[in-house]
């Protein structure tokens, strides 16, 4: 209450009581679209994130599931026109989507890519969300920092084990039981995170629940029952559509996965450059935090990323659910030790231990950055461009860290450890990338095979050929389970089969003849013959059509 300048009061008013208001009843609203904190959340998800989102060829597992994206939906994706026990709905059905508005709508690589991209920067959203509530706004942005600018969510690829889709639904689920309870919102998290992945998200779920723990959480039995009902019409889903037996390897398949015993190494690499700093977490510095809403807030998400750590570690088959929570709750943890060192609160051992983690992250990574902008300058001049710029990012980087080091300024380091985050999406986006889709990648191979198979005729196999081979073949694939099982295939036109040298040699005379159209030489040295059946006229050319013409259309109609 203001108080006129021309009155005196004539008693001191009493002190305004302080009033404990938790983080989860604190009200929030989203920053307006001209708060910089929102314009530096967008530019940190477009330069970690988007910029070449899809650029990075598929691998075999993330091939996986472009090819079921390429089949019908199901409750399953199917792979060589089997049920795949390993690709649920929840991670098909975006995939599918794009694939619909992508040309000839064929799944490409940014169809699998670009959602998993969007499911990292949504989990990085709820997570600024949740941090800015509790630890402001400049705390919510370093862990949208720590989250984003790591390598795992740079890279986003199946070789880090980390499902961005998977992970999206179980911190949703997580973040809703911290904020408001266990609620009919948190039963549509848990749901989507089982058409995700099964049983273990539930169960990674069920264990942040347990670490949570809200003393004020009243029963309800909502959430519950719309868990259950997802199983249940799920579990009659399949079992019509893909059988009794797809449906009980799909629930089964986790419990044959051993126990990851390197997992928190795996986690701890995909966090790089930011989660060692996590291991300072514990210090008393960065546990004196001044806002106790904001110790609650990142001391709950710290255990519950220790909690997936043991239980994925222990746990067959809960690696894989247990790897997203894992990684957010080092971030967490490397963002308070951020924010201390930014505040200059880190003092005495605290101050040593956080400059020597910094020097053992700067140290090979130097090292290796020299090695390389000399190989990709002097023996490459494809990357002698990149190489240059590399130089001078290694350059500052050394600079900024003897600074630090020599002064003892935690805010240079943070600067140094910023600089390197930028310089690894760089050599993610200038050198990882196009080497990878260059020497590793199928593409190459697949279309010198596919310009003699016409577009929308099938290639028929009898054993399982790499998928990203058959993702890049843009051809329909399926595995036969003997050569006399082409007889059984679609009749009125010639049949195409990709065999190894072998099979072709020994063809059995009980199946359907065959010609050899053309001879290959995989990446792996080995040969590979294309044939066809002479049952039928070449597919979509007529009665005498030669093989040579099929070659002209396939060319003439290229993808």
């Amino acid at each position: 209450m203001a108080i006129s300048p021309l009155v005196e009061p004539t008693t001191r008013p009493a002190p305004a009581r302080r009033v404990h208001v938790q983080a989860a009843e604190r009200p929030w609203s989203w920053p307006t679209p001209f708060r910089w904190e929102g314009a530096m959340f967008g530019l940190l998800a477009l330069f970690f994130v988007v910029l070449g989102g899809g650029s990075l060829d598929l691998d075999p597992s993330d091939a996986r599931l472009g090819l079921a994206a390429g089949a019908s939906m199901g409750p399953l994706g199917q792979v060589y026109g089997y049920w795949a026990p390993d690709i649920w709905p929840a991670q098909l059905l975006p995939s599918v989507i794009l694939a619909a508005f992508e040309p000839l709508a064929r799944p490409t690589p940014g169809s699998v890519r670009w959602p998993a991209a969007l499911a990292g920067i949504l989990i990085g959203l709820i997570l600024w969300r949740s941090a800015s509530r509790a630890l402001g706004h400049r705390g919510g942005l370093i862990v949208a920092l720590a989250w984003l600018s790591t390598i795992g969510i740079v890279d986003r690829s199946s070789v880090t084990g980390l499902d961005l889709i998977q992970t999206l639904f179980v911190l949703g689920a997580v973040e809703r039981i911290h904020s408001v309870g266990k609620d009919t919102t948190m039963g549509v998290w848990a749901s989507l995170a089982f058409l995700a992945g099964g049983w273990p998200p539930l169960v990674m779920i069920g264990l942040a629940a347990i670490v949570i723990g809200r003393a004020d959480a009243r029963f309800s039995i909502r959430p519950y029952l719309a868990i259950s009902l997802t199983i249940i019409g799920w579990s009659v889903w399949a079992s019509a559509r893909a059988g009794s037996e797809a449906w009980a390897a799909a629930l089964t398949i986790p419990l044959t996965r051993r126990p990851e015993w390197t997992l928190t190494l795996s986690v701890l690499a995909m966090g790089l450059p930011w989660s060692p700093l996590a291991f300072l977490a514990f210090t008393r510095p960065v546990r004196s935090f001044p806002n106790p809403d904001g110790r609650a807030w990142s001391m709950t998400w710290i255990q519950v990323g220790l909690a997936a750590l043991v239980a994925g570690t222990l746990v067959p088959g809960l690696g894989p659910a247990a790897r997203g929570p894992a990684l957010a709750g080092f971030a967490v943890a490397a963002a308070l030790v951020v924010e201390a060192a930014w505040s200059r609160r880190l003092e005495g051992k605290a101050h040593a231990a956080f400059l020597l983690v910094f020097s053992a992250l700067v140290t090979p990574w130097l090292t290796s950055m020299f090695y390389g902008g000399y190989v990709w300058i002097m023996t490459m001049p494809y990357y002698r461009a990149f190489g240059i710029v590399m130089v001078l990012t290694t350059a500052a980087v050394s600079i900024l860290a003897w600074s630090s080091l020599v002064w003892g300024n935690t805010r240079r380091a943070l600067l140094t450890l910023f600089v390197i985050a930028v310089a690894i999406k760089l050599v993610h986006a200038g050198y990882y990338a196009p080497e990878w889709n260059y020497r590793r990648g199928q593409g190459p191979w697949a279309r010198a095979v596919a310009q003699w198979v016409p577009r929308r005729s099938t290639v028929y196999t009898l054993h399982e050929w790499p998928t990203d081979f058959a993702f890049y073949l843009k051809r329909p694939v399926r595995q036969l389970r003997s050569p006399e099982y082409v007889r059984l295939q679609t009749k009125g036109e010639s049949k195409f089969l990709l065999l190894l040298e072998s099979e072709f040699a020994n063809w059995p005379e009980s199946a359907m003849p065959i010609t050899q159209v053309a001879r290959f030489q995989d990446p792996d040295g080995g040969l590979r013959v294309l044939a066809r059946t002479t049952d039928g006229p070449m597919p979509h050319l007529g009665p005498n059509a030669s093989p040579q013409k099929a070659v002209e259309l396939s060319m003439n109609d290229r993808d």
